[in-house]
Parts: structure tokens; C-alpha cells; sequence
């Protein structure tokens, strides 16, 4: 028994050790937000790659659908964050870039930073199949997802994009909402938990 319990420790361990550096997680656009209806859910992803002291974005749509820019705002994917600059975020393809500014409302909620294709038309003339990826230097995952942050937005959503959709050819608004996320300090503490536990109903048996 003492021997499962050590091997345990030791994943658990590992687990940590190698996801504080490296860890990724993926959120899932949810929320439809237009008016005329945009298929099933979910409509797309997003995945957060902790790589060293960068976070890495592939934003990603199913079902053929198409980001676009529409409305005010004019901007295929929004997102806020903690302390880093428009410096931080770089792209390997260099069609995309991105502002900061007051991107909002329009039922997503608020948001500091869009990414654009530059020079993209408008509707669906202006049409672009993604997935959209960038980098955000001297980042971590929670700079993006954490309760402080996502308060930013006023409408309890992580994320916003901007699509036309593959099924229903409308465009509109998607987001990811807000939920608990697991990150790997939570995952230690629930082992040693677990490993509490185990301990436990040991000595009293």
C-alpha cells in the first residue's frame, strides 16, 4: 500500500512540476449571442498554451464557419488580460494584428484587445477560415482567465469572436463563458488531499 501511495505522490508531482511550465487548456465558444441563430453549440475553441514564460492562442471555429468583422467594433476575436502591452502580442502570420482599446458592447461585454486580419473586408465579403494564432510574451494562462479579469468584462464572458456561421450563413457574436478552471496548484493540493485521505482510513483500520 505504502508503495501505490508513493507512486501516486510521484505523478501528482510530475503532473505539477512539468505543467507549471508548460500546460495548456481549452475553452469552448458556447455562447451565441446573435440574433438570428448560429448552428449548435459549441462553435468553436480556444487552447492557452503555457510554453515557459509565453502563452500561445490557437483560436480555432467548427463547422466551416468563418470569422468576420461586423458592427462597431470591427475586430474577429476579443479578449482581455493582466499586465502585459500590445508589445507582448506577436503573430507568425503577419496578416493579423492587434489593438488595444473599449471594445464593446454589443452583447459581448468588454474587452481591452481585438485581433484583425489587416485590410479584411467587412461581412461576409470579407470572410477568413482561421484558426487565428498568436503569442503573448511574459504571460501566464491566468493573466487571461482569472476572476479579476474576466470581471473586466461586466458580462462574465472569457472570450468573444466575431464569426459568419458554416450552417446557418448568419453572422453574430460568440463567447466563451466563465467557469472554474483547474489549474495545476489546485491539482497538487487535491492530491495531497487525496494522499490525506489514504493515510487516514489506513490508521484507523
Amino acid at each position: 500500500m505504502k508503495k501505490h501511495i508513493l507512486i501516486i505522490f510521484a505523478i501528482i508531482l510530475s503532473v505539477f512540476l512539468t505543467a507549471s511550465s508548460s500546460w495548456a487548456l481549452t475553452l469552448y465558444f458556447t455562447e451565441d449571442l446573435s440574433s438570428d441563430g448560429l448552428g449548435s453549440s459549441p462553435y468553436g475553441e480556444v487552447t492557452l498554451t503555457q510554453s515557459g514564460s509565453n502563452v500561445d492562442f490557437a483560436v480555432t471555429l467548427y463547422d466551416n464557419s468563418n470569422f468576420v468583422i461586423t458592427g462597431v467594433d470591427r475586430y474577429d476575436f476579443f479578449f482581455n488580460a493582466n499586465d502585459i502591452s500590445l508589445t507582448d502580442i506577436s503573430f507568425s502570420d503577419t496578416s493579423l494584428k492587434a489593438a488595444t482599446g473599449d471594445f464593446g458592447d454589443s452583447g459581448k461585454g468588454f474587452y481591452d484587445y481585438g485581433i484583425v486580419y489587416d485590410g479584411q473586408k467587412n461581412g461576409g465579403a470579407g470572410a477568413m477560415p482561421g484558426p487565428i494564432y498568436f503569442t503573448v510574451s511574459n504571460s501566464i494562462i491566468s493573466d487571461f482567465i482569472s476572476e479579476e479579469v474576466v470581471a473586466l468584462n461586466q458580462k462574465d464572458y472569457i472570450f468573444s469572436a466575431d464569426i459568419i456561421s458554416g450552417t446557418t450563413n448568419y453572422t453574430g457574436l460568440i463567447a466563451v463563458p466563465n467557469y472554474t478552471i483547474p489549474e495545476p496548484a489546485t491539482m497538487l493540493l487535491l492530491g495531497f488531499g487525496l494522499l490525506g485521505l489514504t493515510g487516514f482510513r489506513r490508521k484507523f483500520k
